[in-house]
Order: C-alpha cells, then sequence, then structure tokens
C-alpha cells in the first residue's frame, strides 16, 4: 500500500563501513509495515558489470492513524410512543423524590413549589434527592471482522475502509473522553510481535493518546474474532458502542 519504491546510489567516494540513506515516502496510510530486506549490489560506472551483496536488514515502519474531530447529530423527533432507535427516556418531574429549601436569587424559577411557597409565605423550590450520573463508562469497539477466504482476500478498497473505521472509533474515543467519560476500547490487532493476531483493551485515558493510535495502527482484516465473540471475550456490562463497516 505504500505505492513507491526507493532508489539509492553511493558514490565511489564513500569510505564508510556503515552508510545510512533517508528518503521521503510517497504515501503513508495507517498500519504497520515491515521493510526490506534491501537489495544491494555493486556495479561499475557503465553498469555492465554488478556483483549482488546478500543482506537481511529489515526496518518495521509504523503509522500512527489521524485523530479527526466527530460531531454528534441529535436524533431527529418522532411521534412514537414505544421505545425506538429514535426514542430516548426521560424522567418526569414527578418520578423523584424531593427536597425543599427557600428561594436563592439565581434558582431555577421552575422549580418553585407554589403551594408550599403560600403556605410558608416565602418562596420555596423542589429539589431532587437523587444526583444525575455525570461519568458514564463506554466500551467503544472496532469490528475489523471479515469471513476468512476470498471475501478477506480479495476485497475490493477494503484497507481504505478499515483506515476510515479506525479513525471513526478514535475521533468518537477523543469525544467522549474529552466530555469526561471513561471510554475502554477493544479490538482485534496484530501482536506487538507481528506473531498473530489477538484481542486487546485498552483504558483510553487523556493523557496516554499515542497508546489510542497505536492500537489503531495494528488493526487489520481478520477472520478469528467475530463481533459476538469479541464482546464476550470484553465481558462489559456498561454502555457499548460499535463502530463498524457492516
Amino acid at each position: 500500500r505504500l505505492r513507491t519504491e526507493s532508489r539509492y546510489q553511493v558514490g565511489p567516494s564513500a569510505r564508510s563501513d556503515e552508510l545510512e540513506r533517508r528518503g521521503r515516502i510517497r504515501a503513508t496510510p495507517r498500519g504497520v509495515y515491515l521493510l526490506g530486506p534491501a537489495r544491494l549490489w555493486y556495479s561499475d560506472v557503465l553498469g555492465i558489470t554488478r556483483i549482488s551483496v546478500a543482506s537481511l536488514a529489515t526496518a518495521e515502519l509504523k503509522v500512527l492513524p489521524p485523530i479527526k474531530p466527530v460531531q454528534i447529530i441529535e436524533a431527529p423527533a418522532t411521534t412514537r410512543q414505544t421505545p425506538d432507535v429514535r426514542t430516548r427516556p426521560h424522567r418526569f418531574p414527578t418520578e423523584d423524590y424531593f427536597q425543599f429549601r427557600e428561594y436563592l436569587t439565581g434558582d431555577d424559577t421552575r422549580r418553585i413549589h407554589w403551594r408550599l411557597s403560600m403556605r410558608s409565605g416565602r418562596l420555596t423550590v423542589k429539589r431532587p434527592e437523587t444526583r444525575e450520573i455525570t461519568k458514564r463508562e463506554i466500551l467503544v469497539v472496532i469490528d475489523s471482522y471479515l469471513p476468512k477466504g476470498r471475501a478477506l482476500n480479495a476485497a475490493h478498497g477494503a484497507d481504505e475502509i478499515l483506515d476510515g473505521v479506525v479513525e471513526a472509533a478514535l475521533g468518537l474515543t477523543r469525544h467522549l473522553v474529552d466530555g469526561g467519560d471513561k471510554v475502554i476500547l477493544a479490538a482485534a490487532a496484530l501482536a506487538t510481535d507481528h506473531s498473530a493476531i489477538q484481542m486487546e483493551t485498552l483504558f483510553a485515558r487523556p493523557g496516554a493518546v499515542t497508546r489510542w493510535q497505536d492500537l489503531g495502527a495494528r488493526v487489520q482484516w481478520q477472520g478469528d474474532f467475530e463481533l459476538t465473540d469479541l464482546m464476550e471475550e470484553v465481558d462489559h456490562q456498561a454502555h457499548a458502542i460499535v463502530v463498524s463497516a457492516r
């Protein structure tokens, strides 16, 4: 996927035993790439004779995915009364137990209890005894499953699609973390020693964004962990968001 080939020429004036050459790579998409071994040879100026040199040197190139901003769009209004993907439960004003206290400047006037205020002779407001939940624990799952065989080996444009899935998941994670939520990232990714695809979970801490990107760089299409298996492996009971290309 790098769509490039690098060629370097070392002149006869070079006397060092070790040489290093660097150049720009034209396209570096997200992922982990194993480069090498390099092909080296000596040749005369005219290129008539050539002597190949065996080389075992390899290098690893890891391209971290960018974290792009996401915009959460509120669901459109609906006339349905039954639970639906576009409806959400809400608390009615009479569904909670309330405590009462004297009205203070700046209080929400909609919470004034007028009957009690008339009895006591002073403005009284009600406030719920229960406290609203300020933080949520959310599981963000990157779904990279494709069936083994033809679909996994010959999916047209699959690499670009997976890049979009990873970028969307990381952008959503950043949005949730910035909003104060606790986020756990889960994905099937290439192991750090490149031996196999394995399940990984990661607590998305605000100060460790590079670790999110490292996990995103190692996510590959795989046919070992179906989404249901992945969810059972994590065994998470809180809110869950699955980012998928299905």
